[in-house]
């Protein structure tokens, strides 16, 4: 091995990407990921992953990060408003409860939530984020439960570095909607010992949730902090100890709904989500084995208010409440990789994981689930150029009984600018507790099924890259996504429920990217995602696009200044009823100019043409907004 790597370190590095979309290209023979159970040289992974840097995410400035990830090659972002607001980021068209989201180690999917995904796309900036890692497709052989649709893997805590110091950053930027925000970085690197700490702070009086051309006024204000910190200390060459932790706080407001969303009483409809997360981990290599142990923690506690209710909005909004959510998640995990077999590396482990809700609408106030999972996985590398993974992971619940799937990938490098990547997957997303066990009275009621199974997934693709020597790049990869027992909402009377869909909700299409150079100072991007998403019924999945594409032009108009130019269209899609939506175009524009060799201004406008737009039917997106900022790293 490379080195040793814990678990959750993996976890955090995902797996190399089909190629890189911004112009900072990744050479990926230089790197190494995993996909896996162990690191692996970047150009030898069969499945498909987009990583970003921390200088990427600093060119696109303080933006929501879901934002920024919408426009990567197979990713799509459905919102109810500004930031704040619910927000859905999708994986080849799998939603919230399919997609496994991680920060620093650490699962963050809410376990309150009724599909049991992560909520905190709605806020969470790109301000003190070091790194994300997109992975693609089925991935449950490794990660276990809720990663259907794929991975979101994101770092906020540096790695030891080979040299001692200090490394420090900030930014800061302002600009429409009242916007203004910071972050800032420190990492310490002092012989064994590496210390990281992250800070970011924005807020927005932002504008309607409900879009404001049907008459709505009120702004929807939102706020977010976030701190971090890591630590990480080597006690020797073969054993290495470590700790990190975070919190986030974001407060928000939403608006009531009638037949469509509408102001309420002002200030009155508001949220406040505190997440707190903690990871130890210990890394120790006895000769041909390298072992890692970690333990992880999650808190989530939401709170949910709306003080009043208009009498228009009464009949589908209900009346005035105020819920609390608390969610636990306690895990823990360990690996064993050895490569003392010829051209093979050998992993294998167990882990377990607990999460408890405690709100009112659980029959006894609360209610948890513990599953157990035991894994392996081998790569096997009969030639230089040809890499064959296999993995097997068995889950054992308390809530649906025992899941067993598996993984199959290759990577084949044709030539010394050409790969051919594969693979094949099964996967589960395990019921939510509120799904098996939620109990809401009231004018619409709805009881939990606890005899739901868990929904199964089998998923495809096969990707070719092409790289030239001019520096450019383009790749292909076909997908396809199979859920059965696709857990939906039942409408029934007198008492609604959840129940398992026959039949199978498929996900299929073609995402394109390209990267090439303009001369010497400018680069072309783009991005395609082509996806058929169908349930069972026949009927499309809602929210989808059939067309997503984006398109960006970087160029150093001097050694100084710097320009982009984005696009990104978004094509056929189908609102909640059916209806196909109104496709738009946005487009923005951003210069960066540096001052000094540590010190850079910038100066960022968003849908630069002013259009106007919906995300999800009824619901507001930004009208043409300016921001300034700086930004330092020394």
């Amino acid at each position: 091995m490379k080195y040793p790597l814990s678990l959750m370190a993996i976890l955090l590095t995902g797996a190399a990407p089909v190629m890189a979309q911004e112009s900072g290209t990744f050479e990926l023979d230089e790197i190494v990921f995993s996909a896996g159970l162990s690191p692996q040289e970047a150009d030898r992974i069969g499945v498909s992953l987009q990583v970003i840097s921390e200088e990427e995410l600093q060119q696109a400035g303080n933006v929501q990060l879901a934002d920024y990830l919408a426009t990567l090659p197979g990713l799509s972002l459905t919102q109810n408003g500004p930031a704040g607001t619910d927000a859905t980021l999708r994986i080849r068209g799998a939603g919230a409860g399919l997609i496994g989201v991680y920060v620093d180690g650490i699962l963050v999917n809410d376990p309150t939530t009724t599909s049991g995904g992560f909520g905190g796309f709605n806020s969470l900036t790109t301000g003190s984020i070091r790194r994300v890692e997109v992975l693609r497709g089925s991935q449950s052989a490794t990660f276990g439960g809720n990663a259907v649709g794929g991975v979101i893997s994101i770092t906020t805590v540096d790695a030891p570095r080979d040299e001692d110091g200090i490394r420090q950053s900030y930014a800061i930027e302002a600009g429409s909607f009242g916007r203004i925000g910071g972050s800032y970085g420190l990492s310490q690197q002092t012989g064994a010992l590496t210390l990281s700490l992250g800070l970011s702070h924005t807020q927005a009086d932002g504008f309607s949730a409900a879009d404001e051309n049907a008459g709505n006024t009120e702004n929807d204000p939102f706020s977010t902090t976030r701190l971090s910190f890591g630590a990480t200390y080597r006690v020797n060459p073969d054993v290495t100890i470590g700790l990190n932790a975070f919190i986030d706080d974001s407060e928000y407001e939403f608006d009531e709904f009638a037949t469509s969303p509408v102001d309420g009483s002002p200030r009155d409809e508001t949220g406040d989500t505190t997440v707190t997360g903690v990871r130890a981990f210990a890394d120790v290599n006895s000769g041909i084995w390298n072992h890692s142990l970690n333990l992880t923690y999650l808190q989530t506690d939401r709170v949910v208010e709306s003080r009043t209710v208009g009498a228009e909005t009464a009949a589908n909004f209900g009346s005035a409440f105020r819920s609390s959510f608390e969610g636990e998640r306690v895990a823990a995990s360990y690996v064993a990789t050895t490569e003392a077999l010829a051209n093979q590396r050998l992993s294998f482990g167990i882990d377990w994981r607990e999460e408890t809700a405690r709100y009112v609408n659980l029959g006894a106030g609360t209610a948890s689930t513990r599953t157990t999972g035991g894994f392996i996985e081998n790569i096997w590398s009969p030639q230089d150029n040809l890499d064959i993974s296999a993995s097997l992971r068995v889950d054992d619940s308390s809530s649906f009984g025992q899941e067993t799937t598996g993984r199959i990938a290759f990577s084949w490098r044709a030539g010394a600018n050409t790969t051919l990547r594969g693979a094949v997957a099964t996967g589960y997303r395990p019921p939510s507790i509120d799904e098996l066990f939620g109990n809401y009275p009231g004018a619409f009621p709805f009881v939990g099924n606890p005899d739901l199974a868990p929904e199964e997934s089998l998923s495809y693709e096969i990707g070719l890259q092409q790289g030239f020597g001019n520096g450019g790049s383009v790749s292909a990869t076909l997908f396809r996504l199979e859920v059965d027992n696709f857990i939906q909402y039942q409408f029934e009377s007198p008492v609604s429920t959840v129940r398992n869909t026959p039949g199978a909700t498929v996900f299929k299409g073609l995402e394109l990217a390209a990267s090439y150079p303009l001369g010497g100072r400018a680069t072309l991007t783009g991005a395609y995602t082509l996806t058929d998403a169908e349930e069972a019924s026949g009927d499309r999945v809602a929210r989808v696009p059939r067309h997503d594409l984006s398109l960006s032009l970087t160029t150093e108009i001097t050694d100084r200044l710097n320009a982009g130019l984005s696009l990104r269209h978004v094509a056929d899609r189908p609102d909640d009823s059916g209806r196909v939506m109104d496709d738009y175009t946005v487009v923005n524009a951003s210069f960066r100019y540096e001052i000094t060799e540590t010190l850079e201004a910038s100066f960022r406008i968003e849908n630069l043409f002013d259009e106007q737009y919906q995300q999800v039917a009824g619901y507001g997106a930004s009208d043409r907004a300016f921001y300034v900022g700086l930004s330092s790293r020394f």
